[in-house]
């Protein structure tokens, strides 16, 4: 074993007040980030002290030697009992070694769930309770430790089955296969229950020491246990916490296997990956995966000793349309000139038709596009070099083709709606874009065209209305009571920034703040995310006399139906809005290159969907309900219907819906629920008035007077 590396440096001498002094360098070493590897592992009985001329000297210049890499590189065990090199050693702190009164606990405090033996593969229980009873057989019913794991998953179980109530799908007994529990936990609700953020992570940690006893997880999922040797000095190098927390599971990954720095590759991070899917809880692997590469590149161009290889694995996302590049130009350029023909067709064609718009053409050109792809995709053996122009995508086996994979494709969003597998409005789009393009520009024989057409008119979508998904969670905010709790959430998250702000928390606080204000401004006017996000304080804001803003205009060229907007800014959310622009906007990312009212970090305005992904994680932690950022517009209409008896003219105002039409198609349900709601109201009321005059007596009569 080779010798520690604090020993050489003659930094220590002997001296009386051993305990007292070794004390002090640990608390400093921990302080001061310093590796365990790297600390002072004498004994009390024979610990130095510093020597008085280097008392002052800062701790960077005390420990700043060279590291051996060639000495350093690992071949001691490792923590989990893996070996980690074959030739060289490391240092490793004895386990004898008493830690000093001062020191920060590096170690947790011993379990009772370490010194149990895991069942064996064929014999661990298969669910969650299966578990807990094994437990309880090892431990006993009255340990506190199995006290604390049950009352755990008792919540675990109620959050899970609180979540699926709502959609319609309940699960007896919780699996205790990770990849069967991780969609349930990663769906799970606790704030619908009232369980603060705090609680779930420690009922997720102890859910985890009982997956790990009973041998479902690995033991190395710990977070707990630290670096040693190699990469520990590798870990050193890392000086940002935004860095450490996704960057250190991935090196204790490769120190368990017995691999190096330098031996890291792009096949050790996919094997990371399906470590991380059927070994641990982690809800998302394949983002913590991207995170861990965004790291791994960030450190490799900031600092010259991190380990410079690339790891990039692969990118498995499929997508959806291939680029006109896949294709032989004649594709391209024969698609280009059917789109100038759409944009201006021959006044004396008499199949030309009328001239498209723009946002048309460039929509029959993405058409064609997407429709090339999937004939490749659909196994049809049409290779994208023999797709030379639109006329081999209107052949009747290629049209028939393309739709076939278009509906396979819409089955999967279809049953996430709640839906039942049926035609897209995407597949009928391209398919009419496919029957224009053989009519106005292929010039099919007339017979082929009607069997295009036949076809084309059997590609019926779902008409009008919400889907299931959408009205289960409106069903969530029906009463008064959800609604005031989402209404009044943007100004509770407001106080939780400003005292962010006043801990001097910069990072959490504008986030946290610019989220709220978004989320005001939708609940003030449903408008659509896009055009909340592409705000600009210098151009879509009126302010008064004072430079107060009073006013929001978007003009309708910027809107999806070339409706303007504008409203009113209240005077409560125009203070927030001024506050946001002088003490949070200064401290976001990218604020400066732009005059967007919601900077992105590249300058310009920050995307919907990112946005929408901040707003939906706002709401569910902390009502437990489930939101996105256009539910708010499909509840104003609710809302006002109440209001108004089921009338829809008031709600196409409110959204700016040109069409009538629109307005009826899509909320007409919804204005029969509330139709619904007043008539059982009325009915409720007849009744009481009925009930109160069979109970009320009747009037005494008086007598009258008879004539003597």
């Amino acid at each position: 074993m080779a010798l520690n590396p604090l020993e050489n440096l003659d930094l220590f001498t002997n001296r009386p007040g051993d305990g007292e002094a070794l004390a002090d360098i640990s608390q400093r070493c921990t302080r001061q980030r310093i590796p365990v590897s790297m600390r002072q592992q004498t004994p009390a009985a024979s610990c130095r002290t510093l020597r008085s001329e280097d008392a002052m000297t800062p701790m960077t210049e005390q420990f700043a030697f060279p590291f051996d890499t060639a000495a350093s590189n690992a071949s001691e065990e490792s923590i989990g009992g893996t070996p980690i090199g074959s030739s060289q050693t490391v240092y490793v702190p004895p386990s004898s070694t008493p830690p000093s009164a001062n020191t920060k606990r590096r170690w947790p405090s011993t379990s009772r769930l370490d010194d149990l033996k895991p069942p064996t593969r064929a014999d661990r229980p298969a669910s969650v309770q299966g578990c807990v009873a094994w437990l309880s057989e090892q431990l006993g019913g009255a340990d506190p430790e199995f006290k604390a794991i049950r009352g755990a998953i008792a919540t675990i179980a109620a959050v899970i089955h609180r979540t699926e109530d709502r959609r319609r799908a309940v699960t007896k007994h919780l699996p205790a296969d990770p990849v069967q529990l991780r969609p349930l936990l990663a769906a799970a609700l606790p704030a619908a229950l009232r369980v603060s953020a705090s609680r779930w992570g420690n009922v997720k940690s102890l859910l985890k020491s009982l997956l790990i006893a009973t041998g479902w997880v690995a033991a190395s999922a710990r977070s707990r246990l630290p670096l040693s040797g190699t990469w520990s000095c590798t870990f050193s190098l890392v000086s940002s916490n935004q860095l450490r927390l996704p960057i250190r599971p991935f090196l204790r990954f490769c120190e368990h296997r017995g691999i190096l720095p330098a031996q890291v590759t792009a096949g050790d991070l996919l094997a990371y990956e399906h470590w991380l899917i059927n070994e641990t809880l982690d809800l998302k692997p394949r983002s913590t995966v991207a995170q861990v590469q965004a790291a791994w590149r960030r450190l490799g161009r900031a600092c010259l000793k991190w380990p410079q290889q690339d790891i990039t694995t692969p990118s498995r996302v499929l997508r959806k349309t291939l680029s006109f590049a896949d294709f032989p130009p004649s594709f391209e350029a024969d698609v280009l000139a059917f789109m100038a023909s759409l944009g201006d067709p021959n006044p004396l064609d008499p199949d030309a038709g009328r001239p498209m718009a723009e946002t048309s053409v460039q929509h029959a050109r993405r058409n064609i596009l997407r429709a090339a792809t999937c004939l490749v995709r659909s196994g049809s053996s049409v290779p994208a070099e023999s797709i030379t122009s639109i006329a081999t995508l209107v052949v009747p086996a290629a049209f028939n083709a393309v739709l076939m994979i278009l509906y396979e494709e819409g089955k999967p969003s279809l049953a996430a709606a709640g839906e039942t597998a049926q035609w897209t409005k995407v597949a009928e789009s391209i398919a009419s874009t496919l029957v224009t393009a053989a009519r106005r520009w292929v010039r099919i024989p007339p017979e082929v065209l009607r069997q295009l057409s036949r076809t084309r008119s059997m590609v019926v979508p779902r008409r009008g209305g919400l889907t299931n998904r959408v009205q289960d969670r409106l069903a969530e905010f029906a009463t008064d009571e959800d609604r005031r709790e989402l209404y009044e959430l943007p100004w509770r998250a407001f106080d939780e920034a400003d005292r962010f702000m006043r801990e001097k928390d910069f990072r959490r606080g504008p986030k946290l703040h610019e989220t709220a204000l978004a989320l005001a401004l939708l609940l003030h006017h449903p408008m659509r995310i896009g055009n909340m996000m592409s705000l600009d304080l210098e151009r879509h804001f009126l302010r008064d006399r004072r430079g107060r803003p009073t006013q929001v205009a978007i003009p309708a060229t910027e809107v999806k139906n070339k409706v303007s907007i504008r409203f009113e800014l209240p005077p409560d959310l125009a203070a927030r809005f001024e506050r946001h622009l002088t003490a949070f906007r200064p401290h976001i990312h990218g604020h400066a290159g732009t005059t967007a009212l919601f900077p992105g970090a590249r300058g310009g305005p920050r995307r919907p969907a990112a946005m929408g992904e901040h707003l939906r994680c706002l709401v569910e932690r902390q009502i437990g309900k489930r939101f996105n950022a256009h539910l708010v517009r499909h509840l104003a209409v609710d809302i006002v219907t109440e209001e108004t008896g089921g009338d829809l003219r008031p709600a196409q105002q409110l959204l700016g819906h040109r069409d009538r039409r629109t307005t009826e198609g899509t909320y007409g349900s919804r204005a029969t629920l509330v139709a619904n709601r007043r008539y059982q109201q009325i009915l409720r009321e007849q009744a009481n008035r009925a009930a109160g005059a069979a109970t009320r007596k009747p009037a005494a009569r008086k007598p009258r007077n008879r004539r003597k």
